[in-house]
């Protein structure tokens, strides 16, 4: 049984929840199998640092590169189909959460967002995931063939388990290319965001709003 994570990544360095997440997915198959796919806009550094922490295979898809949802999880899907992949592992993150229900319906697949442990499979497959903003856990069984996890950050340590990493290239459907919303720069703010004047500009735009139609 294979494995496949999607290999998030931001300024062409892999993230530290999916360095984590190759190393969840390693554990839990034993080490074999583990196949990984990512945008095409990489270069050949990602596969090795992948492969330092147990991925065997990376896949990526040429004609996807800024990130969108849709075109990612058919990006995911495609992939999962070409290895064979029962089990999809995606980082809880904010564009993984965006993407892994997309996965799980494409691959009429069972998903379990936020796992916090291997799954227990000595009966089943039950994983364990967070509940109540993490003061308890919830034991899930997954009945379906196919599952989809979204592995939350920082309860699985990332590990070097080092494998050489083969690079395979595959092109996703041009239908899932045609989407409405497209991210092509995220940026990030820097010290203190005070919504204070931007507040107090909406309160008095409504009190003019409410004089002119003759409220008090």
């Amino acid at each position: 049984m294979s494995v496949l994570i999607y290999l998030e990544h931001e300024n062409n360095s892999l993230k530290k929840s999916t360095l984590e997440a190759i190393s969840y997915a390693y554990a839990m198959n034993g080490g074999k199998d583990i196949f990984g796919v990512c945008p095409g806009n990489t270069d050949s550094s990602l596969a090795t640092v992948a492969g330092k922490h147990g991925l065997s295979k990376m896949y990526k898809a040429t004609n996807v590169n800024s990130f969108n949802a849709e075109s990612h999880s058919a990006m995911v899907s495609e992939a999962a189909a070409k290895c064979a992949a029962k089990t999809i592992v995606i980082p809880a993150s904010f564009s993984g959460k965006g993407i892994a229900p997309r996965v799980a319906i494409k691959l009429k697949a069972g998903y379990v967002d936020s796992v916090v442990a291997l799954p227990d499979t000595s009966n089943g497959f039950t994983v364990r995931t967070g509940a109540y903003s993490g003061k308890a856990f919830a034991d899930v069984s997954l009945l379906s063939e196919t599952k989809v996890l979204s592995v939350a950050a920082n309860v699985f340590s990332a590990k070097e388990n080092a494998v050489n990493c083969e690079v395979e290239e595959f092109s996703i459907a041009d239908s899932a290319l045609n989407n409405r919303v497209l991210i092509k720069e995220s940026i990030k703010a820097e010290g203190k965001i005070s919504l204070r004047s931007r507040i107090s500009g909406f309160g008095r735009q409504r009190n003019e709003r409410s004089r002119k139609l003759g409220h008090d």
